[in-house]
């Protein structure tokens, strides 16, 4: 058996299978596996977020979660973060101190490029954003790789669901300072925060209670004073965390970002039309340097590619794109785990698929 874990930007999940099934010739599909078992509700699993303690209790979160029968199992762990050797050896390391067996660690690119048979591009925008590559040279020539993002909020993430929701945030707060379009992004953010301030406020005290009910009142901008004052609201709610940076809790307004784009919003919509730019700039440098042949494999993943009309806009982009018209990629969609469907169709046959090969690689088959 094994134990394979996907540790995310704002959660983690993971599944266990049988290895011998996943070596069998033909390969068994999903299927007809015949142990299956998923693991969720595991937390945050960005490897550099998370540092030696939150690894630690990671580790242990997971060691709690498989069957005792199964504990000595191998666990195969991927996640954002992880980026070379160093990287992954610091999450095995802590990982096993927290008390699981032998780990594997792989990063999320990394999976995606190794379900692809290591030949093609993926292109990852959720949380965080990365784009990279493989591709098979010919025959006694080494494989060629390239990579593009993948450096964290602090650095990059151009495009990412973090991105957009802080670019959001920093539309709203624009408004209220008289610069901009006026948007449908205020109240969404500011009922947003007022759900989340249980989280983030001593909500026991009079005052952080009226700063929930302003929230919940929404933007005000029908004086200098009102729109002042609902600045100085959002600005500390923000603030108050304790980090500013901290991306599971201004991710998840890319959703709103897209919906209200797709209603009509114009913020909404430029904030779309520059997240797919900065997304497409990934997958055109990686595309340059690989020289793939006219026609590969794009594997898209992540949360922004849950939206139809947002794919449709990366995808109508990508075809008017000077570099990429002149070639004819294969846009595959690379499903992902969810809390509420951790074993989606799509999740397993990425992780089978990696696996399956990386498997295979190291038995010689």
């Amino acid at each position: 058996m094994a134990v394979i874990v996907e540790g995310g930007g704002t959660k983690s999940t993971g599944i266990i299978v049988d290895q011998g099934e996943l070596l069998e010739e033909p390969a068994k599909d999903r299927s007809q596996l015949t142990s299956l078992i998923s693991l969720t509700g595991l937390g945050p699993g960005n490897v550099l977020a998370l540092g030696e303690d939150g690894l630690k209790r990671l580790g242990g979160a997971i060691a709690e979660k498989v069957p005792e029968k199964l504990k000595d199992q191998p666990v195969y762990f991927t996640a954002a973060g992880v980026e070379g050797e160093s990287t992954a050896t610091f999450a095995r390391n802590n990982l096993m101190q927290g008390g699981l067996p032998e780990v594997s660690v792989l990063g999320d690119l990394d999976l995606l490029i190794e379900a692809l048979n290591r030949d093609g591009i993926a292109l990852i925008a959720g949380t965080g954003q990365n784009c990279g590559g493989a591709l098979s040279e010919k025959t006694g020539q080494h494989e060629r790789t390239s990579q593009y993002g993948g450096i964290g909020p602090v650095l990059g993430d151009e495009g990412s669901g973090y991105w957009l929701g802080k670019r959001a945030v920093n539309a709203v707060l624009l408004s209220l300072q008289g610069h901009g379009e006026e948007t449908s992004l205020g109240k969404r953010v500011f009922h947003y925060l007022a759900e989340r301030c249980a989280e983030i406020l001593d909500l026991e005290n009079e005052e952080t209670r009226e700063v929930q009910k302003i929230l919940r009142a929404g933007p005000d901008r029908s004086s200098d004073d009102r729109a002042r004052r609902s600045f100085d609201v959002l600005l500390r709610v923000l603030y108050q965390e304790p980090s500013p940076e901290r991306r599971d809790l201004l991710a998840p307004l890319a959703e709103f970002v897209i919906e209200d784009g797709k209603g009509g919003d114009l913020v909404s919509e430029q904030l779309i039309l520059q997240a797919v730019a900065n997304l497409l700039r990934g997958v055109e440098a990686v595309t340059h340097q690989l020289e793939p042949p006219k026609s590969f494999t794009l594997g898209l993943r992540g949360g922004l590619f849950d939206s139809d009309f947002f794919r449709e806009q990366f995808r109508t982009r990508l075809e008017r794109s000077p570099i990429m018209r002149h070639y004819k990629p294969d846009i595959r969609r690379l499903h992902e785990p969810n809390e509420d469907q951790p074993l989606t169709e799509g999740m397993i046959d990425v992780h089978l698929a990696a696996l399956r090969n990386r498997l295979r690689r190291d038995l010689g088959r």
